[in-house]
């Protein structure tokens, strides 16, 4: 737990990492609080919707700051330090993949929650609903997140900052293409149950 807190203190000191995740965190609050506060006649619609949307950007940011966070250990020399340790580089990444994992699970609730006060403040008393926000929260956030945070872990491990940066950018477009089809196609399909619920009620 000592060691744990020791790497989170190195995601703190990184100032640069640090502002770039706080930054990121109020932008998401806001964003949620103008659908919560100012959107009072939206339907599930919006919310499915605007989830899978911010997921892409949630998608660059965990890259970026996992990237960042693992290849920052390599300029401070800490896999030849750890090293001489038993099973000291693995130790190093878990540790270092913990600190990601928190960061993942802790902007993982902040949207739960608020999509919980979306659905009890609109009042939409449906089961089927309530599993579709809590689903579309793991995938589209926490699972979404956990792949960001290890696919930087593997570039920073295996290749230099341009290069990584240039495959970084090509996966980005690659996936925000796929994920743009995989969202009109969630979309029109959680549409049509919907619909079908809300007339059922």
């Amino acid at each position: 737990m000592k060691a744990f807190s020791l790497y989170l203190k190195l995601f703190a000191k990184n100032k640069f990492l640090f502002w770039t995740f706080i930054v990121f965190l109020l932008f998401i609050n806001l964003a949620h609080l103008d659908g919560v506060l100012f959107r009072q006649n939206s339907n599930g619609l919006f919310l499915i919707s605007s989830m899978a949307i911010i997921s892409i950007l949630n998608f660059v940011i965990f890259l970026f700051l996992s990237y960042e966070y693992f290849y920052s250990s390599t300029k401070a020399n800490l896999l030849e330090t750890v090293q001489t340790i038993n099973l000291g580089r693995v130790k190093l990444f878990l540790l270092q993949f913990g600190v990601m994992l928190l960061l993942n699970l802790a902007i993982s609730l902040n949207f739960i929650i608020y999509n919980l006060i979306f659905y009890f403040s609109h009042n939409f008393n449906s089961l089927f609903f309530l599993r579709q926000i809590l689903l579309h929260n793991v995938i589209n956030y926490f699972i979404m997140q956990l792949i960001a945070s290890l696919l930087g872990w593997v570039l920073a491990i295996y290749i230099k900052r341009i290069p990584a940066y240039m495959i970084s950018i090509i996966i980005i477009l690659l996936g925000s293409t796929i994920m743009e089809e995989q969202i009109f196609s969630v979309y029109l399909n959680f549409e049509n149950k919907f619909i079908s619920c809300v007339q059922l009620l």
